[in-house]
């Protein structure tokens, strides 16, 4: 072979060797919601569908609450003697981690992949924390006080395996979890005394502008159905739709999850008789039946049920206070009138300081038709969502703990 043809042979295979040696990422999720384990199977569906979109060359799960510690470990070792990069996205309730047990379960070869370690469990501030500090991680994110992750967790894997910096992504998903928690709270049968927030926060300790190209060269692809928008229902309607086409139960199941996630249907989950669940494209909750089902209502109306129902998140806007739900399949009828109700909205009663307001909008043939409701509920109590979080000048956490 002449010289110059080897040369050109040499020239062309090195972008494949570059290729072959380029860094490749792991990442280990690990849901734990006991004793629900409809609510775990959920976690790991929709964290799951999140994380595909990232630049993970593997995606490890664990689920339960039984050796945790040690099976945690187990997917952490194994991600690490195959990739140079872990990171790892727990979903779980408060757990204590000993810093000196965690350094035996994870050794230095498998500690010296570990990226990025978010932990949504309440409490986790101090102990979990020193745990995962004590391993050498580069970034880790946890939480002071009471944290709820419905809100926060999808917001921030979204933004995360987009591209943007996990410091940023962490304190926007807790503003938007802040006010939709301080919403419930100031709903109808809530309670009054709950100290839910107070003194609640994340904490994120080493890199606050690390990113999931950091090490890889690239991020994530985000599709347009993965992005949060409060148009199109926020924190529920991104969840819908990454679990669409992947999320049906059947029977009783059905049932339980009904119960468990409240949704807004007009009737007690227990007078329902459902055949199986199903969440379908673009984000809608098909309840289907085994028949067409009546309900008596007062003054004489009637709720019928289409043996499909269909339920989908419109706008939610918690700054304004106001959620909207679309129906498909329902009908009220009042002697031989039917109107049939396409939205439900919750918004704060106008021109008054506290109270609710629930909006019904319908059909009646080819009229559109509204009622209208005092639901009661509270002006909610005002609630301090921390500033941005900034990277400390020295070692260790970004920002300091405050109650």
């Amino acid at each position: 072979m002449r010289p110059l043809a080897l040369a050109s042979l040499l020239l062309l295979a090195l972008p494949l060797a570059a290729r072959a040696q380029a860094p490749t990422a792991a990442v280990v999720l690990m849901v734990e919601d006991e004793p629900r384990p409809e609510a775990e199977r959920i976690g790991l569906l929709l964290y799951g569908a999140l994380l595909e979109r990232g630049p993970y060359a593997e995606r490890l799960h664990v689920r339960g609450r039984e050796r945790a510690d040690e099976r945690l470990a187990e997917a952490i070792r194994a991600a690490a003697s195959r990739h140079a990069i872990v990171d790892v996205v727990c979903a779980m309730h408060t757990i204590r981690r000993d810093p000196a047990a965690w350094r035996r379960l994870v050794p230095p070869a498998a500690a010296r992949t570990l990226r990025l370690v978010y932990s949504s469990a309440c409490h986790g501030a101090e102990e979990e924390r020193a745990a995962w500090e004590a391993l050498g991680a580069r970034t880790v994110v946890t939480h002071v006080g009471i944290n709820n992750p419905l809100v926060a967790l999808p917001y921030v894997l979204s933004r995360w395996v987009a591209g943007d910096p996990i410091g940023p992504a962490v304190h926007v998903g807790w503003r938007e979890s802040t006010l939709f928690v301080r919403m419930g709270l100031s709903l109808p049968g809530a309670p009054a005394d709950l100290p839910y927030l107070d003194g609640s926060r994340p904490v994120v300790s080493g890199d606050f502008h690390l990113t999931v190209a950091r090490g890889l060269g690239r991020a994530g692809r985000l599709p347009p159905e993965l992005v949060y928008d409060r148009r199109r229902g926020g924190p529920a309607g991104l969840a819908l739709r990454a679990l669409a086409g992947r999320y049906a139960v059947r029977g009783r199941d059905a049932l339980e999850l009904l119960r468990l996630a409240e949704l807004p249907l007009p009737l007690p989950p227990e007078q329902l008789r459902v055949e199986w669940l199903h969440v379908e494209r673009p984000g809608r909750i098909v309840l289907r039946l085994p028949a067409p089902q009546r309900f008596p209502l007062e003054r004489g109306a009637r709720l019928l049920a289409d043996r499909e129902v269909r339920v989908w998140p419109g706008a939610w806007d918690p700054e304004a206070r106001r959620v909207e739900v679309k129906i498909e399949g329902l009908r009220v009828a009042w002697g031989p009138l039917r109107a049939r109700p396409t939205a439900a909205v919750l918004e704060p009663e106008p021109g008054r300081r506290e109270g609710y307001r629930l909006r019904l909008r319908g059909r009646l043939g080819l009229l559109p038709v509204g009622l209208s409701v005092n639901v009661g509920g509270r002006d909610p109590a005002p609630a301090a969502i921390p500033p941005p979080l900034r990277p400390a000048p020295t070692p260790g956490l970004v920002g300091p703990i405050r109650g």
